[in-house]
This record gives structure tokens, C-alpha cells and sequence, in this order.
């Protein structure tokens, strides 16, 4: 078997019908992952573009669709279960890619070194804790990332994955908080350097809205003109 991991997902269905290939997906609840994501903008720029924050939800809306368009030899795993039941989900994913299951599965490791996984909430040393990916713990560093806003924008862009994947949603999908979320999703994330807010931050701003429309509309245009806008 040849396994090759993609970072990203607006491809997938290229690859299943130029290559044949199998496609293996780890989805894990958008809460964490766009929380984890922040966190690590926030870390490395002390700020979160407006770019990084389109592309993000970008991934999320793509993987979607792309997984949309395979019917067979697709195998979708939720990132909570294989932190559940990491042996038993192995198992699985090894047979769906017609490689025999060892011991060596179930040991992280990078270059043939162990490895403690990549996570905005330590640094590269850090001793990796026995609780540190269950499900409490996880949950527990997601919330002190999101704001209430945030959760709610997230849930209302993003419906169709907490739906399809039974994610667990903290606000109901009515007329009221749809009109919010849009609403946040247009208006937050739009951080520009100071000195450039003055002159420009208007034409900055229509900007990102247009492109917002595109990410919402028109996922193949969004990508061909993302980095040109």
C-alpha cells in the first residue's frame, strides 16, 4: 500500500477518479479544531488574519463537499473515537487499507522516534498526560478558547458536519441565531495592521466581505481567487 496524507481537502475527488485511490478522512469536531487553530495563530502572530480565518472554515466546507461526491472506498473516522478506542479503530482503519494490524500502530511516532502529536496548547516538549485527548479534557481547553459568538457563528456555518456527524451544538438551529451567525461570520475576524486601518480599512473590509460571499457560494471560484484577494 502507498499512503499519502493531503492537508488539504478540495482535491479529494480528483484523486478518486484519477488515481482510484481509497480516501481516509480523521474529522474531529469543528469546537476543538477551530479552537486549536485560533490558539495557534494567536501564538505564533498574536493575531488571527482575516485569510487564516476564511481558510479554515474553507477546509471544513470543502472536506464536506468533496466527501460528498465519493460514494465507495471512502472511510470516515471521528479523531474522538480514535482517542476512545484507539485499538479498535485501528483495526478498522488497517482493514479498510488492506494492511495487517501490529503493535507498533498503537505507539506515535515521527521518523521512527516517539512523539507526543502537535497541539497549540503546550510546546514541542512537553510531557504528554494520559487524560490529555479525552474527551473532558479536550472539551475543557476548546471552551476557554471559543467565545460564545464564536461557538454559535461556527455551529450555524459549519450545520451540516455537526448534523451529519452528530457533534454535540450549543445553540439551536432556529431564524434567530442562523441571522447571527451570518452576522458574526460577516463581521468578526477582520484584523489589519494599525497603520493601515486609517486609509484603507473600509476597502479592507468590502474586501473580506466579498470573499466571505464567494467562500459561501462558490467554493471552486473561492479557492482559484484566494490568493489573488
Amino acid at each position: 500500500s502507498i499512503l499519502v496524507h493531503e492537508h488539504v481537502p478540495w482535491h479529494l475527488s480528483k484523486y478518486k477518479e484519477i488515481f482510484k485511490s481509497k480516501i481516509l478522512i480523521i474529522l474531529r469536531n469543528p469546537h476543538a479544531s477551530l479552537a486549536g487553530s485560533l490558539k495557534s495563530f494567536r501564538n505564533t502572530l498574536n493575531y488571527v488574519s482575516s485569510y487564516n480565518f476564511e481558510l479554515l472554515i474553507f477546509m471544513f466546507l470543502s472536506a464536506d463537499k468533496e466527501l460528498s461526491k465519493i460514494s465507495i472506498n471512502k472511510f470516515i473516522v471521528l479523531n474522538e473515537k480514535l482517542n476512545l478506542n484507539t485499538k479498535k479503530t485501528l483495526t478498522k482503519i488497517c482493514k479498510f487499507l488492506n494492511i495487517n494490524f501490529q503493535k507498533s500502530c498503537l505507539v506515535s511516532t515521527l521518523q521512527g522516534k516517539k512523539w507526543n502529536g502537535e497541539t497549540a496548547y503546550k510546546n514541542s516538549k512537553f510531557f504528554l498526560d494520559k487524560n490529555f485527548y479525552s474527551l473532558k479534557e479536550v472539551n475543557k481547553r476548546w471552551k476557554k478558547v471559543l467565545k460564545k459568538d464564536e461557538i454559535l457563528m461556527f455551529e450555524i456555518i459549519l450545520n451540516n458536519i455537526f448534523v451529519k456527524y452528530r457533534y454535540k451544538r450549543y445553540f439551536s438551529y432556529n431564524l434567530k441565531n442562523i441571522l447571527l451567525g451570518y452576522f458574526y461570520f460577516f463581521t468578526k475576524f477582520h484584523f489589519t495592521k494599525r497603520e493601515f486601518m486609517p486609509n484603507f480599512y473600509i476597502l479592507f473590509f468590502l474586501k473580506n466581505f466579498v470573499r466571505r460571499i464567494l467562500l459561501l457560494i462558490n467554493l471552486n471560484l473561492f479557492r482559484r481567487l484566494l490568493k489573488f484577494i
